[in-house]
C-alpha cells in the first residue's frame, strides 16, 4: 500500500531552486508538487528564457501540477495580508490537507504556521537534500543564494543552516 504525500509550493522556493539549477530536488524529495494558478502566473512572468524553460519542462514532465484553489473567500481573505501566490498556496494547502507547504516569505511562513501547516523554505529543502545525499553540501548553494541571487539570510540564520547541515 502506498500513499501520496501532498506538497504545495509558493513561488519563491521554485524560483530560487531554478536560479540555483536545482529544481529537480523537489521531484527527488517529494515526487510531486502542486502549485496554485497564481504561482504559475508569477513564474511565467519571468522573462529569462532559461528560467522559463526549466519551469515549463518540469510542468510538462508531470511532477509539477497546477491546481486552482476552490475556496475563493479564503483566498481573498489571505490576499489582504499576503501576495496572490502566497494566499493561493496557503489556501490550496489547506484544501488539499497538504503535508508540507513550501514558502520562504516571513509573513506567509507565519500565516502558514498559524493555519497549522508545516512550512519549509528553500533553506530547509537544501538541508534535506544534503541529508538524503542529493547534493554534496549546503554552503555553496547558501552562498549563491545570499551573494549572487539576493536571497536575504541573516548571519544567525546562515550559521544555523550550516550547523543543521553539519557544515560548521
Amino acid at each position: 500500500m502506498s500513499y501520496s504525500v501532498i506538497v504545495v509550493s509558493d513561488t519563491s522556493p521554485i524560483s530560487n531552486l531554478i536560479d540555483l539549477g536545482q529544481l529537480t530536488l523537489l521531484r527527488a524529495l517529494f515526487n510531486q508538487v502542486v502549485i496554485p494558478t497564481a504561482v504559475e502566473s508569477e513564474l511565467l512572468q519571468v522573462e529569462d528564457p532559461q528560467f522559463r524553460h526549466s519551469y515549463l519542462q518540469s510542468r510538462e514532465s508531470g511532477w509539477l501540477i497546477v491546481k486552482s484553489p476552490v475556496n475563493l473567500s479564503e483566498v481573498n481573505r489571505l490576499k489582504q495580508i499576503l501576495d496572490p501566490g502566497e494566499a493561493e498556496a496557503i489556501s490550496l494547502a489547506l484544501e488539499l490537507n497538504a503535508q508540507t507547504l513550501l514558502i520562504d516569505e516571513r509573513m506567509g511562513y507565519k500565516v502558514a504556521h498559524q493555519s497549522h501547516l508545516r512550512a519549509v523554505g528553500v533553506l530547509g529543502i537544501l538541508i534535506e537534500a544534503k541529508r538524503k545525499g542529493l547534493i554534496p553540501d549546503v554552503r555553496s548553494y547558501l552562498d549563491k543564494l545570499k551573494y549572487e541571487i539576493g536571497f536575504w539570510v541573516s548571519d544567525n540564520v546562515y550559521r544555523h543552516v550550516l550547523n543543521l547541515a553539519d557544515e560548521r
